[in-house]
């Protein structure tokens, strides 16, 4: 919970004679990044102490500080000291929220928020004045972070809501209060930790088990592990259940496809994406946008580097790089969208190690394996890590422990017209190596909506 005895040491600030000129409201909690006007949060962890740069942050120009140690010399700048300066920070932000009122929405989910987060903005932007989380900005420094970067002119804050374990999400829901809430969907996504997608499922949900009456939770259709969530939700929650796309078509670079008897179409190779930008749809009719913005909006979204970028090299080759996260559930789903939707190509998928599976590893693996091995044409698996999936679909796969032989053995495939190749890992494979030295080996074609 947040501490109730800061907010009237915060509102009190208001009275501190600042440069009217220069916005009241700033907050930084690094002393190198200080703005002007702004206030220095020393935040303290177990490796770190804000409160050792004071000085630092004041000689930068800092015109206050929100400290919970009391400063050994008397300074000339206001000083507010409060039991913990991360709720505090958390304090300020909540009441930003509350003070400028615009539509919050929170977006969670095993896969494909932060890329669901991305569509939505450019979406939403057709209509309104929109602020979203910055890159992967997420938790519970993040979020506070974006709603603070919100001012009289926002009309609507996306905050993307991470999580490694229960309650946290729920801590963050109690910052932001969203009015639209969006889980993109249940996978295996930190199932090491959490033991079960059930759990994950628990998790995921407090985002629209601390909605208010009237507000709108947006779930992936056919998902049963929210159902007993989504009745414990209050009676007056609005559910819209998203995702019923048909006729998917991929035409590189875009996958076009019909939902609620509409055509659209998006830049990507990845039908769980579909999925998801669909939720983005149906957002935006709640909020009153029409077809033709939405489909401009989805014109300007361009998947970033490992977020399932798309590629048609000289040769004719297509390179799909979803190198930036990587777990049972996207490795399926990229396998199922290279082969559903690139049916004249043969299919060449490269994997790195995927990580936090836990003591479920060898059962997820093995389920994995059962699923793609008919799907894919041809497994390269990068890192001694992946030998147990490798075993697994020995008879068309191949191992190799460094980069560098991975790529000798790629070329004759990204030499010929014939194949897609994908690539997927979880972020520490660092497999986005693999891909730059492609680019770098390859000249490349740029595909454009």
């Amino acid at each position: 919970m947040l501490d109730s005895k800061v907010l009237p040491l915060i509102l009190s600030a208001q009275s501190f004679n600042f440069d009217q000129s220069l916005p009241r409201w700033c907050f930084c909690t690094d002393s190198r990044q200080i703005e002007p006007n702004s206030w220095f949060i020393a935040f303290k962890g177990i490796n770190f102490n804000g409160h050792n740069f004071l000085q630092t942050a004041l000689a930068a120009g800092a015109k206050g500080l929100i400290v919970s140690e009391k400063p050994s010399e008397n300074l000339e700048v206001p000083v507010l000291l409060v039991p913990d300066t991360l709720k505090a920070y958390q304090q300020i932000a909540n009441y930003q929220r509350k003070t400028l009122k615009p539509l919050v929405i929170g977006i969670t989910g095993s896969n494909g928020k932060t890329t669901t987060k991305e569509i939505l903005a450019k979406v939403l932007s057709e209509k309104y004045k929109v602020l979203a989380t910055s890159a992967n900005e997420n938790n519970e420094i993040g979020v506070p972070k974006t709603i603070l970067k919100a001012n009289e002119q926002t009309e609507i804050i996306i905050v993307e809501c991470g999580m490694r374990g229960l309650g946290q999400i729920a801590e963050l829901t109690l910052i932001a209060e969203p009015d639209y809430a969006i889980i993109t969907n249940i996978g295996t996504a930190h199932i090491g930790l959490l033991g079960s997608r059930e759990a994950i499922a628990q998790a995921k949900a407090e985002i629209f088990i601390n909605l208010a009456n009237n507000k709108t939770a947006l779930i992936p259709i056919n998902e049963p592990l929210l159902e007993i969530w989504k009745n414990k939700a209050l009676s007056k929650t609005k559910f819209i259940q998203f995702g019923n796309f048909e006729n998917a078509q991929f035409k590189p670079p875009n996958t076009h496809f019909i939902y609620h008897g509409q055509n659209f179409y998006l830049q990507t190779s990845n039908l769980a994406l579909i999925s998801n930008a669909c939720a983005v749809i149906d957002l935006a009719f709640e909020l009153g946008l029409n077809k033709t913005q939405i489909q401009n909006g989805l014109n300007k979204f361009l998947p970033e580097a490992g977020r399932g970028q798309i590629k048609q090299l000289a040769s004719g080759a297509y390179l799909i790089d979803e190198t930036y996260n990587g777990n049972p559930d996207s490795v399926l789903a990229l396998a199922y969208s290279m082969h559903k939707l690139s049916e004249t190509k043969k299919k060449v998928l490269v994997l790195g190690a995927m990580a936090e599976l836990g003591d479920l590893e060898e059962k997820l693996l093995s389920q994995l394996a059962s699923q793609i091995k008919d799907l894919i044409d041809q497994f390269v698996f990068v890192g001694a890590q992946n030998e147990k999936l490798y075993k697994a679909l020995k008879t068309k796969s191949v191992l190799f422990e460094a980069k560098e032989e991975a790529l000798e053995f790629l070329k004759p495939y990204l030499n010929s017209e014939e194949y897609i190749l994908g690539f997927k890992a979880s972020r520490s494979a660092k497999l986005e190596e693999l891909v730059q030295k492609i680019q770098d080996s390859f000249s490349e074609t740029e595909q454009t909506s």
